[in-house]
């Protein structure tokens, strides 16, 4: 065989070569689809309905390193999963020093919900909703703290937390627990089935801004508290349960066409006819996806919302609130603040400040509620 001949030969057969490695590999498009698929497989579901201990990290951002935010922590923290719904518990520990915990559950950053506090441990429970039990969250804290009188710790910084499924161990529910408050078949924390009578009966009011309030909500079966005998009024109050408050306030009847929502088997039965009520009232509304997560907390920017529709506030397009941090609100709920700041319905917090990414708490809304049933009666 020549020279030339050989070169051609071995020219071909790598060709071939080339050739079948091509077709042996996947294109772009299956690569990607097969590295989701593994993916997916990767993931760790949530776990059957009930609660359990699930351990974390906080870590510095995009690194495999712990954050100096796992200082301020306490480990585990608690899952609790109602209807395929799961709210993921952690303890903050400096509480009066961190002004903010954010964490991005899938649409940005946003308030972690309070689910408790021991002010006198200096601790605070934060709660968050999560879709498996691995992978890491986006979250952002704020701390402010005069260590002592030449030293101010003032930082704010990106971190992850990342959940370690391998440690899942469950747990006995407790009556505290966030999500225990909106459970499936679970007691019904804004009336029926919960603990009733006065707020003096209530421990957790002594003292309290709201005590006033809550003890006339309670007369008039507006909201009630816990079979634990407490109101707990700075946890954060949720969808479904804002829904049953609204509607007793406002008197809406539950519709005799029902909304159907995709995450409706999440809905449990003892807040069902009132979201219904709410939804058909329009004072409440789903998601773009077609959900209403009932277990998710209400903003005080959502608040201001549906109070200025459930009121029938006059709300002017382009209107601005006058808050210290009106850019910091959305662009759709700024005329109604606007509305029902200028109504005296709600004020700022810490001041001047609106604060529309706050978690509005169960205080805030049996107080919003009783002033809204007042307004409805007065026909005004």
């Amino acid at each position: 065989m020549s020279r030339i001949s050989r070169s051609v030969r071995n020219a071909s057969l790598l060709l071939l070569a080339a050739a079948l490695l091509l077709a042996a590999a996947p294109s772009p498009a299956a690569a990607a689809g097969l590295a989701a698929a593994a993916s997916a497989e990767a993931a760790a579901p949530l776990p059957a309905d009930g609660d359990y201990a699930l351990d974390f990290r906080m870590l510095r951002f995009g690194t495999d390193q712990d954050s100096v935010m796992q200082q301020y922590v306490v480990t585990p923290g608690r899952l609790l999963v109602r209807g395929g719904a799961g709210m993921f518990e952690l303890t903050l520990k400096q509480g009066r020093e961190i002004k903010s915990f954010q964490v991005d559950s899938g649409s940005g950053l946003a308030e972690a919900a309070a689910a408790g506090e021991d002010k006198a441990a200096n601790t605070r429970v934060v709660s968050f909703p999560v879709d498996r039990i691995d992978g890491r969250w986006k979250a952002w804290v704020k701390i402010y703290w005069q260590v002592n009188p030449t030293f101010l710790y003032d930082h704010e910084y990106d971190v992850e937390l990342e959940l370690d499924p391998a440690s899942l161990k469950p747990l006995a529910p407790t009556a505290g627990s966030s999500a225990a408050q909106a459970g499936t078949g679970g007691t019904d924390p804004a009336g029926a089935g919960a603990a009733s009578g006065s707020a003096a009966a209530f421990a957790d009011l002594n003292g309290h801004w709201a005590e006033a309030a809550v003890a006339q909500a309670v007369k008039l079966g507006l909201a009630s508290g816990y079979a634990d005998g407490t109101f707990r009024p700075n946890e954060a109050v949720r969808r479904g349960e804002f829904a049953v408050l609204l509607s007793r306030a406002a008197g809406y009847a539950a519709p005799a066409t029902k909304a159907r929502f995709a995450d409706e088997a999440s809905i449990p039965s003892w807040m069902a006819s009132s979201v219904q009520a709410a939804v058909a009232a329009k004072a409440l509304g789903g998601y773009a996806d077609g959900s209403f997560r009932p277990n998710r907390p209400i903003t005080r920017a959502e608040l201001a919302v549906v109070l200025a529709r459930a009121l029938s506030l006059k709300v002017e397009p382009g209107d601005k609130p006058v808050f210290s941090d009106a850019d910091t609100i959305p662009a759709w709920a700024q005329p109604s603040v606007a509305a029902v700041r200028r109504e005296g319905l709600m004020n700022g917090r810490d001041g001047s400040r609106f604060v529309p990414s706050a978690t509005a708490t169960r205080a805030e809304a049996a107080t919003l509620m009783l002033g809204l049933k007042s307004r409805l009666q007065r026909g005004s």
